[in-house]
């Protein structure tokens, strides 16, 4: 007989979605004499093995930005950017097939497992690990976990528990499905590191303690951990409609050492490199570039303020290309 204990699996959608925060961003010169630090914006890393979070709620699209307006107030934020990237798998909720992130329509409500890491930016920022939409009225969200222990019962069963500490048992006549290949896949599949999609129904009178139980489980692909130069790499927040992008993050990308230049209020960059400015300083509204040892500086207006955001420094995608060139 199947069992199933001590799982979370996403309830049914009769959630009342909270209306999103505006995004607000603090822009002007933080020099008030004291001494500023501009702070390392910590880039998230390929997702470890398991230990996801979980946010629902309507998802809007504009510009490549993928917002969540976040409907599971745990999470401690009304608002969230989702970065879509090679690990990204957007899924049907009902049959599991992929779906394009364009045909998600406008203001629709869908589910986001994504990596427990963070930005600290405005809105917070982390990269989804799967997005389920096409949700029906009333149907039982499939939940992501990656099995982490596996015991086989004397009965065939088998036992597993999860990275969120869910113990979940599965019987042979379950469904066992692969992404995107023709592989037959069966109960011996299920082991230590795989990443799942386990859908289930209620089964019993919830006044007698019914229970989950899953149906059917989808071994999703292994986690890529390779790196590349997705411009979403730079850590940004978003400023009314202008995204903006980590001062830091582009200038150590080119080689430049960043620092803060108490004297004048400034971020400066430095390098030692004969095809680039050995110096340039970035302020609220100016960028000042050259080498003071030979030819002296540049001074020159930005098209954008730029932001500053719990000690860092954002700049435009347009005043980052006039400054670093087309590289960024």
């Amino acid at each position: 007989m199947k069992k199933f204990v001590k799982v979370m699996i996403p309830l049914a959608l009769t959630l009342s979605i909270a209306t999103a925060m505006p995004v607000l961003a603090v822009v002007g010169q933080p020099n008030t004499g004291e001494e500023v630090n501009i702070t390392e914006s910590p880039n998230p890393e390929t997702a470890p093995l398991g230990n996801s979070n979980t946010f629902w709620g309507t998802l809007s699209v504009k510009d490549d930005v993928v917002m969540l307006n976040n409907g599971n107030s745990e999470m401690g934020t009304e608002q969230i950017m989702l970065r879509i990237n090679a690990n990204t798998l957007i899924l049907d909720a009902v049959t599991g097939i992929p779906i394009k992130l364009e045909d998600i329509r406008e203001d629709e409500t869908v589910y986001a497992y994504t990596d427990v890491k963070m930005l600290p930016s405005m809105p917070p920022q982390t990269s989804a690990l799967v997005i389920i939409a096409n949700i029906p009225a009333d149907f039982g969200v499939p939940g992501y976990h990656t099995i982490t222990a596996v015991n086989t019962m004397e009965d065939g069963n088998v036992e597993v528990t999860t990275d969120h500490n869910d113990t979940l048992v599965f019987d042979a006549e379950d469904s066992y499905l692969p992404y995107l290949t023709r592989q037959m896949m069966n109960i011996t599949d299920l082991e230590v590191g795989s990443r799942i999609l386990v859908w289930s129904a209620y089964e019993g009178n919830p006044a007698d303690g019914g229970v989950y139980s899953p149906y059917k489980v989808m071994f999703l692909p292994a986690l890529s951990t390779e790196e590349d130069n997705d411009p979403s790499d730079i850590a940004t927040v978003i400023n009314g409609k202008v995204t903006m992008y980590s001062i830091r993050d582009i200038a150590e990308d080119q080689g430049y050492s960043v620092g803060w230049n108490d004297g004048q209020g400034c971020v400066e960059l430095t390098i030692a490199d004969e095809t680039a400015p050995h110096s340039i300083l970035i302020a609220t509204n100016t960028v000042t570039m050259g080498n003071p040892m030979a030819n002296g500086m540049v001074a020159e207006e930005l098209n954008t303020p730029v932001v500053y955001v719990d000690g860092a420094s954002y700049l435009s995608a347009q005043d980052a290309q006039n400054i670093f060139g087309d590289n960024t």
